[in-house]
């Protein structure tokens, strides 16, 4: 492991066992719903089984998704009472009877709407935290908050401690006021693995908010939050350089790919000329991991290699 010894990983890992999956989530917010919703609101037996088997999907779903499709699946109109009644003359399969069950659906969609952005998902947010845990294959979890700022804790504490290097006020100093210095932000995402450790992740690519922004007002009371320029835009400039480079010596890169459609432009050479030589021949795959590939790495040395 990077680093040597890390003598929190005990309590890291019993941290993430603390982890609940969305159904449980989903149950939760079902208890919620029968504690504060009026039951009539959302009609009978059958519609309050359909919320509760909707719940999971909903905390599940990503955030761009309308709430009211998840929730009206498998609801019933005809359960709620407070909605107006079907004309007695119109047949529920003809023209009228059909657009008044319409404008049921429409009804109880906006009223599911309005319970999932003003009371479930905020409150699903402001308790729980939602992360991916490659110790489940990759499986959503939800952490309590004061769970997770734990663990976010202890691991930003040993990223600190063995991948960054902190500067002093003048050093700092010295390299802001240097001509043509550019300093990027990058985020910084702890995303857990097996065996009670973390992957680092830093995303070069999304600008990050200061944290001295949220005390800075718009005109109207506003909070103003002051994006910074991310690390791949400090960089556009070397990167087309980079590139250039590339595109005329292909040789300087040797078998690497710097992109998924390189990957599979070569993937379609490859197989074109497979068909040709060898049409009847089967492929065998195989996959290999680097374990630990870059815990190796020596940070010092390689922050003296890009100062130099």
């Amino acid at each position: 492991e990077w680093g040597g010894e890390w003598r929190a990983k005990g309590q890291y890992g019993r941290l993430l066992q603390l982890g609940v999956r969305p159904e449980k989530v989903g149950l939760w917010l079902r208890a919620v719903c029968r504690r504060v919703v009026p039951h009539a609101l959302l009609g009978g037996k059958h519609n309050w089984r359909s919320l509760s088997r909707n719940l999971a999907s909903l905390v599940e779903a990503p955030s761009g998704r309308d709430p009211a499709h998840l929730l009206l699946r498998g609801m019933r109109t005809s359960e709620c009472a407070w909605m107006q009644p079907l004309p007695a003359a119109a047949p529920r399969g003809g023209t009228a009877g059909a657009a008044a069950e319409r404008r049921r659906q429409a009804d109880l969609a906006s009223l599911l709407r309005w319970l999932a952005h003003r009371l479930l998902l905020p409150l699903a947010r402001r308790v729980f935290v939602a992360s991916r845990n490659t110790a489940s294959g990759g499986a959503r979890f939800y952490w309590p908050r004061g769970v997770w700022i734990r663990l976010q804790r202890l691991a930003l504490r040993r990223v600190k401690r063995t991948m960054l290097e902190g500067l002093s006020r003048d050093r700092a100093a010295t390299l802001l006021g240097e001509p043509g210095r550019a300093i990027g932000a990058s985020r910084l995402r702890l995303l857990p693995k097996p065996g009670a450790s973390f992957r680092p992740i830093f995303d070069l690519a999304r600008p990050a908010i200061s944290k001295h922004s949220l005390t800075a007002r718009r005109a109207g009371g506003r909070v103003a939050r002051l994006l910074l320029a991310p690390v791949n835009a400090q960089l556009r400039h070397p990167f087309v350089e980079l590139s250039r480079a590339a595109r005329l010596s292909p040789g300087l890169l040797g078998t690497s790919l710097l992109s998924l459609d390189a990957v599979h432009e070569r993937w379609r050479a490859f197989a074109a000329e497979r068909r040709l030589r060898a049409p009847g021949c089967a492929l065998h795959f195989g996959s290999t991991d680097l374990v630990a590939c870059y815990d190796t790495i020596d940070q010092r040395e390689a922050l003296a290699a890009v100062d130099a």
